[in-house]
């Protein structure tokens, strides 16, 4: 913590937020910062930034979305497929929303578990994102300071030792029943996911489900996303 607190005391860094200050002044900021890969969801999260222009249109001209991509570790079809993705639905939501002299999406190349008074979300669900974007944009003052100072006091008393503890434990135990599960992926691109099943799991049969609605009274059909299909 030593190290972050003097960098964050360093001359330079006053001056970039002093710059930052400037440049969006008036106006709120969501920052991201992720690595650029295609698993990271930073195409979804952009995505997410503009419904939320769509759901709520008084935020336009309000808020920016600064995302800053972390350099990829190597280079690949899919490192460049999710860079040009990114750049792209930027460049969709600027000429959509965007104003002279108001850029409402920057990128510049170059949330855990534990810090429970953070917004956690799902980032492959785009309505979630959205809703949490909300409720961060619209949170006092107040509320805002006592989470990040509870998560930044959380932060600063462990150690880099305790938090690789933790991640082996919870790595560990993930993986416990990981040999015996069933795995199913299903959709395509950004749609794509994976079902983790247990090793009982049974696919419901048809002609289970026709002989059970025949011999009914009374019917009530729940329809899951991606579980049921017409």
């Amino acid at each position: 913590m030593g190290r972050i607190q003097s960098t964050l005391n360093h001359l330079s860094n006053s001056k970039k937020v002093r710059e930052l200050s400037k440049q969006f002044k008036g106006q709120k900021l969501i920052i991201g910062f992720d690595d650029l890969d295609m698993f990271k969801g930073v195409s979804l999260k952009l995505l997410a930034f503009e419904r939320l222009f769509i759901w709520f249109p008084t935020l336009q001209g309000k808020l920016v979305s600064l995302q800053i991509i972390n350099p990829p570790r190597s280079d690949g079809w899919h490192v460049e497929k999710a860079k040009e993705q990114a750049y792209m639905i930027s460049k969709g939501i600027h000429e959509r929303f965007g104003f002279l002299g108001y850029k409402d999406v920057v990128i510049i190349e170059g949330c855990f578990s534990s810090l429970s008074w953070a917004i956690r979300v799902n980032h492959w669900d785009i309505n979630v994102v959205v809703e949490a974007l909300k409720l961060a944009i619209t949170m006092s003052n107040e509320e805002k300071q006592c989470r990040h100072e509870k998560n930044y006091q959380f932060v600063s008393s462990h150690d880099v030792l305790y938090w690789t503890q933790h991640f082996e434990q919870g790595l560990v135990f993930s993986c416990k029943y990981h040999g015996k599960k069933l795995f199913w992926g299903f959709g395509f691109g950004l749609e794509f996911r994976v079902l983790s099943l247990s090793p009982n799991f049974k696919k419901l049969s048809r002609n289970y489900i026709v002989y059970a609605y025949k011999r009914s009274v009374v019917e009530i059909i729940i329809d899951i996303p991606f579980m049921m299909n017409s």
